[in-house]
């Protein structure tokens, strides 16, 4: 099949798109609160298409949450509905299990529309300074005791904040300013770029992202696989100790290439830890997000987008 975008046309929108997020990036730092998002950067911006597939990250975007903010964007699709979802709607999350892993990173959606039909998603996650819960999480042994949950659910609801939710979270964190600050320099950032990617609909006469994503993505995972084919066939293995917390856990892995495709064996790893705060499907989301694989003996299985 015959792509309709020349390398031309390809590459200014590609651009675009990475400025859009870098811009949004720049946002945060600038409107944040706290030091964890203006000085040691752990948050992502990105945009999805409208199926949540990722189309572009901040550069200075953290892995695991360009991993995972896909998946995080599907989660309120498949919850939600597409048909549920309004111009003017804010969606927030802290799930671990929807989200990046812990509960004090919070994920704040907006979902992008022109001319009345959903066309894409901004997307933005953020480490708070507090969530509530135990000062010294890593000992906790259950979910409760990491803060507050909040589940998939929306914050502004076609234009109209929930005051409820804002008052709700200022009164369980010991950070009102700064974690409320921080989730509104999000949202501030998703309308940013919700703003100039319809400006590039209207420049590039788009009227979906599908299309241009179906192509980043093929060119994303035809490059991928030559670099995968330029690496000799065979089983690499490599492994690790850290110190854990009750005991040492162990890190194995067994990295098999055929072809232009990688196997992932983790046998041999410790099992999961009861004290860890990040939940193992968020991280199995984040191990492979962009790589043509498969995985074994209880290895995560690799996604393309």
């Amino acid at each position: 099949m015959t792509s309709r975008f020349d390398a031309v046309s390809l590459e200014v929108f590609w651009t675009r798109l990475i400025s859009i997020v870098d811009e949004a990036a720049k946002a945060i730092v600038r409107t944040s609160f706290s030091t964890l998002s203006n000085e040691a950067n752990d948050f992502a911006c990105m945009l999805t298409d409208a199926r949540g597939y990722s189309l572009a990250q901040n550069t200075g975007s953290i892995p695991s949450f360009i991993g995972t903010l896909p998946a995080t964007v599907r989660h309120f699709l498949r919850a939600m509905g597409a048909d549920t979802m309004r111009p003017g709607d804010v969606l927030i999350t802290n799930d671990a299990w929807m989200g990046t892993g812990h509960m004090s990173d919070v994920s704040v959606l907006k979902p992008i529309f022109r001319a009345g039909r959903l066309v894409a998603f901004s997307a933005t996650t953020s480490h708070m300074t507090d969530i509530g819960g135990r000062l010294r999480a890593i000992g906790a042994r259950e979910v409760f005791e990491e803060g507050l949950h909040i589940p998939l659910m929306k914050l502004v609801r076609e234009g109209r904040t929930d005051g409820t939710l804002i008052e709700m979270i200022r009164a369980n964190v010991r950070t009102p300013d700064q974690t409320v600050g921080d989730i509104w320099a999000q949202v501030g950032a998703n309308e940013l770029m919700e703003k100039r990617l319809l400006a590039l609909l209207d420049d590039g006469r788009l009227d979906s992202l599908v299309e241009l994503g179906d192509e980043l993505f093929a060119r994303a995972e035809g490059a991928m696989r030559t670099a995968i084919r330029e690496v000799p066939d065979g089983t690499y293995r490599y492994a690790m100790r850290t110190d854990g917390v009750d005991e040492p856990l162990d890190y194995r892995v067994a990295l098999t290439i055929a072809g232009d495709e990688i196997t992932a064996d983790f046998t041999g790893t410790s099992l999961a830890s009861c004290r860890c705060k990040a939940s193992e499907r968020s991280l199995r989301v984040t191990a492979w997000p962009c790589t043509p694989a498969r995985a074994t003996a209880g290895a995560t299985t690799a996604t393309r987008r």
